[in-house]
């Protein structure tokens, strides 16, 4: 329950900030005659305006995520794919990982956008981008410690607390570090974090594709 409690408290504050400053508008414009039918229609009006424009922001979002899928498909057939979440922490990540892999990223990870995850029999990799996805960072098989599954802070832009995700550990000479990325689904347009069994046949799934070793803990 704790590490869904970000993405829970963040839709609250939303949700409290919203109904305070339209209860506030509401009750300004009573006092300024308007009856209470017009204010709930004026709400209404509102509201439905706010949904649209989510519903657009979250389209143009989807298209890119289909338009990248198609084409990582084409450049890595028979790869396993996973939708991840690339959240403020992930740019400090990927240049720990890069540091020791001794290669330069072709761009600095954003600090909150949806990631695609392709599992092969070179490695892992993690991209972002649309029709011309950018690799995040590239980790071969040999540099693939392990994966499993961790925990991480909320990719909720609003969210506080931790969310479980999906590990991987990188591998250089006995150096090591961690790259923890929330894998996620669509419930109604939004991204929700899978957690527990959900997430756990990801990891074999990502492991199997990748031909590197799984956590023990997941293995079971």
């Amino acid at each position: 329950m704790r590490r869904r409690r970000g993405g829970i408290v963040g839709i609250v504050l939303v949700v409290a900030y919203a109904a305070l400053r339209f209860g506030f508008l509401a009750y300004r414009e009573h006092e300024d005659g308007m009856s209470t039918v017009g204010i709930v229609e004026s709400l209404l009006v509102i509201a439905l305006g706010v949904f649209v424009l989510i519903e657009v922001v979250l389209a143009v979002q989807h298209a890119r995520t289909r338009a990248r899928e198609r084409v990582l498909a084409e450049r890595h057939p028979g790869a396993f794919t996973a939708p991840v979440l690339v959240k403020r922490g992930t740019a400090a990540e990927v240049d720990r990982a890069a540091g020791l892999l001794a290669v330069r990223p072709e761009r600095r990870a954003p600090r909150s956008a949806a990631g695609t995850l392709v599992a092969d029999q070179h490695g892992i990799g993690l991209y972002v981008g649309g029709g011309t996805p950018t690799l995040l960072l590239g980790v071969p098989r040999a540099a693939v410690g392990q994966v499993g599954t961790g925990t991480t802070s909320s990719a909720n832009r609003y969210g506080v607390g931790t969310v479980e995700a999906l590990r991987v550990v990188v591998d250089s000479g006995g150096r090591w570090t961690t790259v923890d990325l929330p894998v996620y689904r669509r419930v109604v347009g939004f991204s929700v974090a899978l957690h527990d069994d959900a997430l756990r046949e990801v990891v074999r799934s990502v492991a199997a594709a990748a031909q590197v070793p799984l956590d023990a803990q997941v293995r079971g």
